[in-house]
């Protein structure tokens, strides 16, 4: 049987593992939607995020410009 500080060290190495894969940078200028499951979710502005690793994938990104006070969508970026 394992003892208690192996168990312990394991869960924490698999939740810092977690962390590491779920968070997310997006650059500025770009948005990027995310799909739970193969489903359109949110989309998701240029910042840090949290993003469940198994159920999630961030999709294409798309970049955005502002042309007169609208947000316009320039291009798709594979």
């Amino acid at each position: 049987m394992l003892s208690p500080f192996v168990i312990l060290v394991l869960s924490s190495v698999f939740a810092v593992a977690l962390v590491f894969v779920g968070v997310k940078t997006l650059p500025q200028g770009k948005q990027f939607p995310v799909e739970r499951l193969g489903r359109y979710s949110r989309t998701l502005a240029p910042w840090l995020h949290l993003v469940a690793p198994p159920a999630a994938r961030i999709g294409t990104r798309v970049s955005v410009v502002d042309v007169d006070g609208q947000t316009s969508v320039v291009e798709a970026v594979d």
